[in-house]
């Protein structure tokens, strides 16, 4: 595997771990309503914070990913949406690399993460942030698995075409 490409599957890993102490507090504030009550402003912005910093992190996986395909990864002020647009379209060095379902739940925690950073956690809504963190600990997990098998197909297909030679990244 290209050195950039198993820099990415470390980047998963710790995303991993990233969502399984996430979802261990998702738990716990669920468990025991810590989202009523005077603790419910602590409890909600820290899950509205773990579902921006999930997202992000899938964002900066897939940057790194076309950046090291395609040579180039969107950046600027549309960078977030840009990023999985073009995650999501075949180029002329790899194919997609997110399915259209894994797209659509990307878009989605995209939208609660703008919501985050745009907002007092005051108004936060107990039913949309814990919504927003259940979808994101789902679709961080998905992200995994359909990257994961992305890399390995991506990678079989680039030794099988380049036997002796530089790869073609």
């Amino acid at each position: 595997m290209h050195p950039a490409l198993a820099l990415i599957e470390r980047r998963l890993s710790d995303l991993g771990k990233e969502v399984e102490r996430f979802e261990q507090a998702l738990q716990m504030v669920s468990e025991h309503r810590l989202f009523e009550g005077k603790l419910s402003w602590l409890a909600l912005s820290g899950l509205s914070a773990g579902t921006s910093a999930v997202h992000s992190g899938m964002e900066r996986i897939l940057a790194g990913i076309m950046e090291t395909i395609d040579g180039w990864a969107p950046s600027g002020g549309r960078s977030h949406q840009d990023i999985l647009d073009a995650a999501s379209i075949r180029t002329e060095n790899r194919p997609p690399i997110v399915s259209e379902e894994l797209y659509t739940k990307l878009v989605e925690t995209k939208s609660f993460r703008h919501f985050d950073r745009h907002n007092y956690r005051f108004v936060l809504d107990a039913e949309k942030t814990l919504a927003a963190a259940r979808l994101a600990t789902e679709t961080a997990r998905s992200f995994i698995i359909d990257i994961r098998k992305f890399l390995k197909e991506f990678d079989e297909v680039n030794v099988h075409e380049n036997r002796g030679s530089d790869p073609k990244i």
